[in-house]
């Protein structure tokens, strides 16, 4: 993986059983861009902390773009690598709000509606997604 890396597949419907369709990387799709940076990497257990920037606004763009570019993220019950959703023919089906994936927005930045001055709300990631040195940690050179 780069250090740092654009995703450009354009994301759409896509049939989906039971629901009728799920947002996924298909080239029907609307155009949609993401800019992505490694913080962190872990190669011992193959993950990476990756820092996203959102140009376009897609349904699920972060999971699907990083699918998409082999990259899914931990534990995504949805999206498998291509960005497309999975499928489990011997049991129930994973749907788009099913959790348990790594995702969390440090920070958002959007124009007030009243005011239209620019607005950045952050927050602290967990602990399992922090850089060592936020933790109180160093890391070793």
């Amino acid at each position: 993986m780069e250090d740092t890396f654009i995703v450009e597949s354009p994301i759409g419907k896509v049939p989906y059983p039971e629901i009728g369709y799920v947002y996924a990387a298909t080239p029907e799709g609307k155009p949609s861009r993401t800019e992505c940076r490694v913080l962190k990497r872990n190669s011992d257990q193959q993950i990476s902390l990756i820092h996203v920037d959102l140009i376009t606004g897609r349904p699920h763009q972060i999971r699907i773009h990083l699918a998409a570019a082999g990259h899914p993220l931990v534990d995504d019950p949805l999206y498998k690598k291509g960005g497309i959703p999975l499928t489990n023919p011997s049991g129930k089906l994973p749907m788009p709000g099913d959790c348990g994936y790594h995702l969390h927005a440090h920070s958002i930045t959007f124009t007030h509606p009243e005011t239209s001055r620019p607005n950045t709300l952050t927050c602290q990631p967990p602990p399992l997604l922090r850089l060592p040195e936020e933790n109180g940690r160093t890391t070793s050179p």
